[in-house]
């Protein structure tokens, strides 16, 4: 990892001394950081960003159109969890 700006853009550099260098065909990655689904597919769309993993809901039906080959639902694995905040109050008082 050659920069990390928060909330941007990580950005990943080829490494000439990993032991397999010779095989990495790409010098740089840019990972770009959005919280924003109508930003990443405004992104998508005018090719400054090659990958997103969410769109508008109401963009679904479009882009399968639009992106016949490109456009994939999938999941995603994560872990949620919910944590109580013990020290407040969970219903007003009468």
């Amino acid at each position: 990892m050659t920069s990390w700006e928060h909330n941007s853009v990580i950005t990943l550099t080829k490494n000439e001394n990993f032991h397999g260098a010779d095989d990495v065909s790409m010098n740089e990655i840019k990972f770009f950081l959005s919280d924003d689904s109508n930003n990443m597919l405004t992104n998508f769309k005018n090719d400054t960003w090659q990958l997103i993993d969410d769109v508008p809901t109401n963009e679904i039906e479009t882009l399968k159109t639009e992106y016949p080959e490109e456009f994939v639902v999938a999941g995603q694995i994560g872990t949620y969890y919910v944590c109580w905040n013990i020290n407040e109050p969970l219903l007003p008082e009468a």
